[in-house]
């Protein structure tokens, strides 16, 4: 089913007529992130720097604005040009958008143009006859007001400076796990911006079980399950809230049960500022992964001598990524901030962290030690933003390059020539 964040996500290769019928057949209405236009005007461009100040979002050009009859009758080829030239002209500073032509068949030079407005690219605040457009609930108003402006600027300055929003720095630790502590761990998530309505609100229960029942139903809790009965666990507990709990704060663990202990634990938090109505908020979502074997053979006297198989570590990374831009927790983190879903961005890391040097506990036989390389344990690993990670195989690309700069890192080589072989290739 197309929607409105799927055909904004899609590679343009992607964006077909097909799709775009799909979409309109199936009754999406003009939003925040959404606009249908027949015919070229003028006000297309006061609605590209409306969205581009506010959310991102389509305008289709050629898709008739009533719901009645044959909507896709497409628009001349003109019309690119005159979006093009509005946009340098009248923009300050000039931008132009994405824009992909999608042609009508057996329609001589009729087309949909499909306008992709993402705020990551836009100088903001863009400026219309001396004024900030913003958008509002299916159209755009007159301009920014000064406390929105101000906000604009500000994200500008950041954005110049070229600051990163990050998760959460990563260490070894956990409610549920042996005080010896875990073997590995990983952490990924999102940050995602939140409607102002939202920045008012504490977090939904009904929200947050949504996001447990998701987690729940993801790539990674079957790669967890899998894990659980590698390790001979007799069972395990679900994604459920655990701990303190509070009003902007909100803790999922899935554990592990082996011997009355937790070999394997997964935690996800959910955290708004703890200020009510701060500005510029967002919500932070962390997905962690943190594994024991060996600890828990330590605690039990037996010799420690499990190693994190490429495979293994390959796949969890995988897991991760996958269940993090699905549609459930996609929609249920959009939930949550009280944003359309198409805003929610992709991971924009994975941290892996070890207890001791990753060439003691990475099963590294069938590669090769580098010699005075030092100790290593673990890395940041930062997505690559050309990558969209809904697509398997961007995404098995991003995790082959994490593998490889792992290896590097902990002074190891032959990992690119191992990633072909690999299950998923």
């Amino acid at each position: 089913m197309t929607t409105t964040a799927t055909l904004f996500a899609c590679a343009a290769a992607d964006v077909t007529l097909e799709r775009i019928r799909e979409l309109v057949a199936g009754g999406a209405l003009e939003s925040l992130t959404l606009e249908f236009k027949e015919t070229w005007s003028p006000n297309i461009t006061k609605t590209i720097a409306g969205m581009a100040n506010s959310y991102g979002g389509l305008v289709l050009v050629g898709i008739r604005e009533q719901n009645e009859g044959e909507r896709v009758v497409g628009a001349p080829a003109k019309t690119l040009e005159q979006i093009a030239n509005a946009c340098q002209n009248s923009l300050e500073p000039p931008w132009g958008p994405e824009i992909i032509a999608v042609p009508l068949p057996d329609e001589n030079d009729r087309y949909v143009f499909v306008i992709r407005i993402n705020t990551d690219r836009a100088p903001r605040p863009i400026l219309l006859g001396g004024a900030a457009p913003v958008r509002e609930h299916g159209r755009t108003s007159k301009a920014a007001d000064r406390a929105r402006l101000a906000q604009l600027f500000r994200e500008a300055e950041q954005h110049n400076i070229g600051t990163r929003m990050s998760l959460p720095a990563f260490e070894l630790s956990s409610v549920r796990l042996g005080s010896q502590g875990s073997d590995f761990g990983l952490r990924s998530g999102l940050i995602v911006p939140i409607s102002e309505t939202a920045s008012w609100r504490p977090l939904s229960e009904r929200a947050v079980k949504l996001l447990a029942n998701a987690l729940n139903n993801s790539p990674l809790s079957a790669a967890l399950v899998r894990s659980n009965g590698d390790f001979g666990g007799d069972g395990f507990d679900p994604f459920d809230l655990y701990g303190l709990n509070r009003a902007r704060r909100a803790n999922l663990v899935w554990r592990s049960l082996k011997d009355r202990e937790n070999v394997i634990e997964s935690m996800a938090c959910l955290t708004l500022p703890e200020s009510y109505g701060a500005p510029d908020s967002a919500l932070t979502l962390t997905l962690d992964v943190q594994m024991r074997p060996n600890a828990f053979k330590e605690s039990a006297g037996v010799r420690p001598d499990w190693r994190l198989s490429i495979e293994r570590l390959h796949g969890l990374l995988s897991a991760i990524l996958e269940t993090l831009v699905s549609d459930a927790v996609i929609d249920a983190v959009a939930n949550l901030a009280g944003i359309d879903s198409i805003l929610v961005p992709q991971p924009p890391s994975c941290d892996f962290r070890t207890r001791f040097d990753v060439r003691a506990l990475l099963d590294v036989s069938s590669l090769r030690r580098l010699d005075e390389t030092g100790v290593s344990r673990g890395t940041e690993l930062v997505v690559n933003p050309t990558f969209d990670l809904r697509e398997a195989d961007q995404r098995r690309l991003q995790v082959d390059v994490w593998m490889q700069q792992i290896a590097l890192d902990a002074g190891i080589a032959g990992m690119e020539e191992l990633m072909p072989a690999l299950p998923g290739q």
